[in-house]
């Protein structure tokens, strides 16, 4: 699902994702007020005329027409919305991954001064490949090496989501699109 990122996201589009999703409230609390107007003039259909009831029939239809077609602009919007929070949070992977490599250089060049190096690990020499990942828990231990890999996990977890995302949207597009096309076909008969 598509939320603002503080971290992750610029200023800008954090802005975009909470108004859309602003709008997009709005819109479904407006489409179910025009199902409350509507129930509501059922039930005092008794005291209106043929006319009336048809005034009330035209106005609520428009109302609804156009709310269906915000949907349909905001579904897109969505999509549109989220291809780019795509783009971005892959953008940004890349200076993050370099970040959190920087700090795990760091991180072992003062292990180093501390005699703490991979080849120092108990497992050096039988299994190497233990001796680094007791190195690697080592480094995930420096408050800076956690952080910046926490990013950079953040950011890979968050490309999946979105591209999951992306087609949960297209459906949402197509079905704006297919309900649109129902009421106005309804509109028409």
């Amino acid at each position: 699902m598509l939320k603002a990122q503080k971290d992750i996201y610029s200023d800008e589009l954090n802005t975009r994702i909470a108004d859309l999703i602003d709008a997009e409230q709005a819109n479904a609390e407006a489409r179910q007020s025009i199902d409350e107007e509507r129930a509501a003039s059922v039930k005092k259909a008794a005291t209106m005329t043929a006319h009336t009831l048809e005034n009330i029939r035209a106005e609520l239809t428009a109302k609804k027409y156009n709310r269906f077609l915000e949907q349909l602009e905001l579904a897109t919007n969505r999509h549109n919305l989220t291809v780019n929070c795509l783009a971005y949070t892959r953008d940004r992977l890349e200076p993050c991954r370099e970040h959190a490599k920087t700090e795990r250089k760091k991180a072992s060049k003062r292990f180093k001064t501390l005699g703490i190096s991979l080849e120092s690990q108990r497992a050096w020499g039988l299994d190497n490949k233990a001796a680094a990942i007791q190195f690697d828990h080592k480094l995930l231990e420096v408050a800076s090496v956690k952080a910046a890999d926490g990013v950079v996990e953040r950011c890979e977890h968050l490309a999946r989501d979105l591209a999951t995302e992306i087609k949960k949207t297209i459906l949402a597009v197509e079905a704006a699109e297919s309900a649109l096309s129902q009421l106005a076909s309804a509109i028409l008969k």
